[in-house]
């Protein structure tokens, strides 16, 4: 959801957005916190989803598509 990727800085490629997070999981509970920087600003975001009604903590989880949804709302209404 985001212009970002942990390994584009080794293969030389300057991405708009800069992430240094810290995800953290436990069965019904998502967490994610981070620095993010652009060109023109830098914010911190940190989400906690709680009382999931899966207990997917992968990809496909409640947790994880609604941690990115925040993301992706908050990073474009920051542009």
């Amino acid at each position: 959801y985001l212009p970002w990727n942990t390994n584009a800085v080794d293969f030389g490629f300057d991405l708009p957005l800069t992430v240094y997070s810290k995800s953290g999981q436990f069965p019904g509970t998502q967490v994610e916190a981070g620095l993010y920087v652009t060109a023109r600003d830098s914010y911190v975001l940190a989400v906690m989803c709680t009382d999931l009604p899966d207990m997917q903590n992968n990809s496909a989880g409640t947790g994880s598509n609604l941690l990115a949804d925040i993301g992706r709302l908050v990073y474009e209404a920051w542009q």
